[in-house]
């Protein structure tokens, strides 16, 4: 393997083990999952109402009051952390910084 390679290959790695946030949006759907050590927890809402985009929700206020319900579950990894998190992407989920994911936790509390 080339020096370039290797060094891409370090930083990929790097990258999958520092990223704990993974966010999936879809306008009836957000989904965002914790990566932790031993199992992915999911907190999402969901929406039934055609008109509510949740697409255009940033952050918690921006959460309609009616019409959205909010659910969890937790997933023991199937496959390496990494490989989980590198396949889960791959399918067009994107990193996040968290913040709706805690911010929903709260919720759920």
């Amino acid at each position: 393997q080339s020096i370039i390679s290797l060094f891409s290959d370090v930083i990929f790695e790097k990258l999958m083990r520092q990223t704990q946030y993974v966010i999936r949006r879809a306008k009836n759907n957000i989904a965002c999952f914790h990566f932790q050590a031993n199992q992915i927890v999911l907190v999402g809402l969901e929406s039934n109402k055609e008109e509510i985009n949740l697409l255009e929700v940033s952050s918690v206020e921006q959460i309609p009051s009616e019409g959205v319900s909010i659910y969890n579950s937790t997933k023991e990894y199937q496959k390496q952390r990494e490989i989980e998190l590198f396949e889960m992407l791959n399918s067009g989920a994107e990193i996040s910084d968290g913040k709706l994911y805690k911010a929903l936790c709260l919720g759920l509390g």
